[in-house]
């Protein structure tokens, strides 16, 4: 801390070393320099609503996605950055039988087929057309729940009988097997 004097025998609130706390939201970066930009994927308010992160605002009509990139700019001027979330729901996804492997965007090993999904937000999903159980029994894909091809593009939206949820149902045949 500095030295105190008998004419000013107390610190001033911020002495040299201390980080004076800027506007909540507020960081100075200088310019050039390179910030990575990152949101929480989802959050969920106190009373259950779930928001889901949909993409940086970073003014002039730029936006960015998750990890997105942005270099301060040389002006020195104030810059506003925007987290924009949309409204988003519990997406899941069932096999019938259950048990068997369904992709959802890209990918066919997921621990688990549940997700919080963006209102509006488009994803792919895919049933492989024939596929074995742990069992080694064979299957077919037979239909999804909303009459779609096996695979399809679903854009999110509410189903108002089952508010904040979106489900689909693959259903299998279960093939004959000679031995």
């Amino acid at each position: 801390p500095p030295p105190t004097s008998p004419e000013n025998p107390t610190l001033p609130p911020y002495g040299p070393g201390t980080m004076v706390p800027l506007c909540d939201g507020e960081r100075d970066f200088l310019p050039g320099t390179q910030v990575l930009l990152a949101a929480p994927t989802s959050q969920t308010t106190n009373v259950g609503k779930i928001w889901i992160f949909d993409q940086w605002d970073l003014g002039n009509g730029k936006t960015g996605g998750q990890n997105t990139l942005w270099t301060v700019p040389d002006d020195w001027s104030p810059q506003t950055l925007t987290a924009r979330f949309v409204p988003g729901l519990r997406a899941s996804f069932v096999t019938l039988p259950t048990g068997l492997k369904l992709k959802i965007d890209g990918r066919d090993n997921w621990q688990y087929l549940n997700f919080e999904w963006g209102i509006g937000h488009t994803h792919t999903v895919e049933a492989p057309a024939e596929q074995l159980d742990a069992r080694g029994r064979r299957y077919r894909f037979v239909s999804w729940s909303n009459g779609g091809p096996a695979a399809q593009e679903v854009t999110v939206a509410e189903d108002p009988v089952t508010p904040n949820s979106f489900r689909m149902v693959a259903t299998y045949q279960l093939l004959g097997q000679l031995n």
